[in-house]
């Protein structure tokens, strides 16, 4: 990234009120993003889902426990 582009993005990622959007924002396409991946299929493998999306696997479990006790998805099965 040149030099020119760092500034406003520091300067923006400096705020707490935009940082903490853009936290909400991420988590929520991080979550759409998941859904959508899985939506499909009866049995998926995690760290397949963790590799597709770039996270670490333990992430991704831990983001699809949070849905599923919001009833958003239903069923875990870890596959390692």
């Amino acid at each position: 990234m040149p030099t020119f582009a760092k500034q406003p993005f520091l300067e923006l990622s400096s705020d707490p009120t935009i940082r903490s959007h853009l936290a909400a924002l991420y988590d929520t396409l991080l979550e759409q993003n998941l859904l959508r991946i899985v939506e499909p299929y009866s049995v998926v493998e995690i760290a397949y889902v963790a590799e597709t999306v770039g996270q670490e696997r333990q992430a991704v479990e831990a983001k699809y426990v949070a849905l599923s006790l919001y009833f958003l998805f239903f069923g875990l099965s870890t596959v390692y």
